[in-house]
């Protein structure tokens, strides 16, 4: 890629690398710091045992030098060796961008993370207030509770152009045939967290479609109900509303 010099939009996939996955995305961050007219970037790593923290944090400091980005696409399936601190280099990555338009963090099955990274990540996002499109999926991961729930609220609040957003926190496992999800899976969310959410959707004035996954929302009273209907009504652009509580 090093010729590359006038390209744009880059986006690659790696499925099942058992070894050397970390030298794989730190040859991949020196190539892209040279990429300085790449606008949009999207990366999706599935089940590589070999992906550690280093690796992740060696492409999210590469990705910094690319300043111009406007589309930003991270996907990390299965990859067991991650932890917290994958999370919060991908967040630190987010202040050196100024021109953001689209954010897509995903991250299934890393039972690891927890409210430290998901706060840290919200707290990164809530400065992008030019942005446009935002995805958060954080599937099957048990330890994200009510804590960074509250932080995510307040983030969003200040995401006044957000026209489009999604936030998947169920077990996509459950959805799968033969497979049954676990009894503690993200989130037992509770009315409070509900409640703030509902309402930080209310001061998002730009937004034209919502999708929301939620599972194991037993908490979830009338008076949560009653705060999500209230913001949407506020929704004058609102074309798509999406809304899925699994048990």
């Amino acid at each position: 890629m090093k010729t590359l010099r006038c390209l744009e939009d880059l986006d690659l996939g790696f499925s099942e690398i058992q070894q050397n996955t970390d030298l794989a995305l730190l040859e991949l961050g020196k190539s892209l710091k040279r990429l300085t007219t790449l606008k949009a970037f999207c990366l999706s790593i599935e089940k590589s045992s070999g992906l550690t923290d280093k690796g992740i944090k060696g492409l999210a400091e590469s990705l910094k030098k690319l300043t111009g980005l406007q589309s930003l696409q991270l996907a990390i399936y299965d990859c067991d060796n991650l932890t917290n601190s994958s999370l919060i280099s991908v967040s630190e990555t987010l202040a050196s961008f100024n021109s953001l338009q689209t954010v897509t963090i995903a991250f299934h099955g890393l039972n690891v993370l927890d409210d430290i990274g998901l706060s840290a990540l919200s707290q990164a996002l809530g400065k992008h207030t030019q942005l446009r499109n935002l995805s958060l999926k954080f599937n099957h991961c048990e330890r994200i509770h009510e804590a960074s729930m509250m932080e995510l609220s307040k983030s969003l609040k200040n995401l006044q152009s957000l026209q489009n957003l999604t936030l998947d926190f169920s077990d996509y496992r459950a959805l799968l045939p033969g497979v049954y999800a676990d009894e503690n899976r993200f989130p037992n969310l509770t009315n409070a967290a509900f409640s703030n959410l509902s309402k930080s959707l209310g001061h998002m004035i730009s937004l034209k479609e919502i999708e929301i996954w939620f599972d194991r929302c037993e908490q979830i009273t009338e008076q949560g109900l009653l705060s999500l209907g209230s913001s949407v009504k506020k929704l004058k652009s609102l074309e798509i509303l999406k809304l899925y509580f699994l048990k």
